[in-house]
């Protein structure tokens, strides 16, 4: 420690992060995922036991499946689009000018919010079907992307970062529905729908 704070060399942290770069960030993750907490967290702990009474019964099971993607879709879509929206006048309302830079970080991420909570059915179903080797295996693979997405943008600046995990995300929302739906029994153009469409 002695050795690093009398070196001329500084630590990443120091040379490439500014601390206001950092306020921003934490910031913008942090209300989308509130949000997203908010929306899904209650939904899915309704959707397990749903989910676990109907496994001898495949049509109540879908039925189930699609009502819960739609509720979280209904919901989610537009509290996120709002935030979108009202980012522009809510940020310097709330923080002031010196947050103008956290705007755009928030508008990315309340769309990874959106992604999100779209595939907020994958944790229930995944353990009501007691695939948790399933649950595991998809949970390394967003790691990874994200990690790999990450470390890719991070050489630009926190917005480019903020893309990464949105398209990491959405990759990973394709790697799930590929791998998973036949061990899940999934039927993917109704689920796709629900995204669309919601009810």
């Amino acid at each position: 420690m002695v050795f690093l704070s009398q070196s001329r060399i500084k630590p990443w942290w120091a040379t490439d992060l500014d601390l206001w770069a950092l306020a921003r960030t934490l910031f913008a993750s942090r209300l989308p995922t509130l949000l997203h907490d908010g929306i899904i967290g209650p939904l899915s702990s309704v959707a397990f036991p749903t989910f676990s009474k109907l496994q001898s019964e495949p049509l109540r099971f879908e039925r189930a499946l699609l009502k819960f993607c739609e509720m979280s879709t209904f919901i989610a879509f537009p509290v996120f689009a709002g935030i979108m929206a009202i980012a522009p006048s809510l940020v310097p309302w709330l923080f002031g000018a010196k947050w103008l830079a956290a705007i755009p970080l928030l508008q990315i991420l309340a769309a990874y919010g959106a992604v999100r909570s779209a595939l907020g059915f994958m944790h229930p179903l995944m353990l009501s079907k007691g695939r948790a080797g399933l649950y595991l295996l998809m949970n390394v693979i967003l790691a990874s992307l994200t990690l790999a997405g990450c470390l890719v943008a991070v050489r630009w600046n926190p917005k480019a970062v903020a893309l990464s995990v949105v398209v990491t995300m959405l990759l990973f929302a394709a790697v799930f529905l590929l791998t998973a739906r036949r061990p899940l029994a999934l039927r993917i153009r109704p689920l796709l729908k629900t995204f669309v469409f919601p009810a």
